[in-house]
């Protein structure tokens, strides 16, 4: 039994390849997980980016409840720090894009997300992106969060002020590449960037996709 839950693990992993096209440049430190990149700055103790891979087969999956860690590796800070803290544990990577996957409740796949933010504009966006990846060959997702000046007086943990996700939808024929901000206040709604991807995807052959494309993908959300 032991072997054949195995043998299913390295099929995933090979399956999931968030760095086929490239990846982002990463200033901290860069560490691998199963299904998974992140990119971690170790003075800020706090993510870059994320990288990871969505399929059709895990679209549709439900998450699996488990608990919030320290990151030992990364010396992320403790579960405990957001607590009472007035934030939401708001995934990088979201759970539900990755069910079973434990490694998504690691910290340092996390950021302080206003509850507003994280239980309404945040999962709306996150179930369009897997409703993209339902009829394409796979769906790739670098989710990055913006720091300014946004912290709050005696939190320690960076509070960013937008998140933005960068999304790569691929078929047998096509490549479309799209990305979305949502700034990380009550009230805010997902905005469409145009950007140059091939910052974000350096292996990709057309870099330039239609400013429409961008618009186009936020209207289609649910």
């Amino acid at each position: 039994m032991r072997t054949i839950f195995l043998l299913l693990v390295s099929i995933q992993t090979l399956q999931a390849q968030p760095d086929r096209f490239g990846l982002p440049s990463c200033p901290g430190h860069l560490a691998r997980r199963v299904h998974y990149v992140v990119c971690f700055d170790t003075q800020l103790r706090a993510p870059l980016w994320t990288a990871h891979e969505l399929q059709p087969e895990t679209a549709n999956a439900s998450k699996r409840r488990t608990r919030f860690r320290k990151d030992r590796e990364l010396n992320s800070h403790s579960a405990a720090a957001f607590t009472n803290s007035g934030f939401d544990r708001g995934h990088l990577v979201p759970a539900r894009d990755l069910p079973g996957d434990e490694q998504t409740f690691l910290i340092s796949n996390v950021v302080p997300q206003n509850p507003a933010v994280n239980r309404g504009p945040m999962r709306k966006l996150e179930a369009g992106i897997r409703a993209h990846a339902r009829p394409s060959a796979s769906v790739i997702v670098v989710t990055r969060p913006t720091y300014g000046d946004c912290g709050v007086p005696g939190f320690a943990v960076p509070v960013p002020c937008a998140i933005e996700k960068i999304v790569l939808v691929t078929t047998a024929e096509t490549r479309a590449c799209y990305a979305i901000r949502l700034p990380n206040r009550p009230g805010a709604q997902p905005e469409a960037l145009v950007l140059d991807p091939s910052q974000t995807f350096p292996l990709l052959q057309n870099p330039h996709p239609p400013e429409t494309q961008s618009q186009t993908f936020e209207k289609n959300l649910p």
